[in-house]
């Protein structure tokens, strides 16, 4: 799964780091609707640091993304977190936008909650290595 994260702000540069630890395959440089509706489609994560907002602000569409990380979002905040539906800038369902305020802690809440919540709605595949038969010569061992 692609995960493009829009924002040049310390907590979408963790973020970023984050999934990139997991296994996602985390882009900055293709544009949103290469990632949303391409062939192996991905989700678009935009984070906006405010230093007027007081809590975390979601703004999506009633959809799995959503309800994935809003779960996480909530569960690791203090504050509460306010969903805006019906007069926010996303139509997709596979795209969020998030508003955090400049508290570390909900910074932190929103880094692992999207982080959690992309790996519950699909963790990234592993490589399974297969181990080489015993007594095989050394090409059979690097090209079986």
């Amino acid at each position: 799964m692609r995960v493009k994260i829009i924002g040049e702000n310390d907590c979408a540069r963790a973020a970023r780091g984050l999934l990139r630890q997991a296994g996602f395959a985390v882009t900055e440089f293709l544009p949103a609707d290469a990632v949303t509706q391409g062939p192996l489609a991905g989700y678009v994560i935009t984070i906006v640091e405010d230093g007027r907002a007081d809590k975390i602000y979601v703004d999506s569409i009633d959809c799995p993304l959503e309800a994935a990380i809003l779960k996480h979002i909530t569960q690791l905040s203090k504050r509460p977190v306010v969903v805006n539906r019906p007069g926010g800038l996303v139509h997709s369902d596979r795209e969020i936008g998030l508003i955090v305020p400049q508290d570390e802690e909900e910074k932190q809440a929103v880094e692992f909650g999207v982080l959690r919540g992309l790996s519950e709605l699909g963790a990234p595949a592993k490589i399974v290595e297969r181990p080489a038969p015993a007594g095989a010569s050394w090409y059979q061992r690097i090209f079986s």
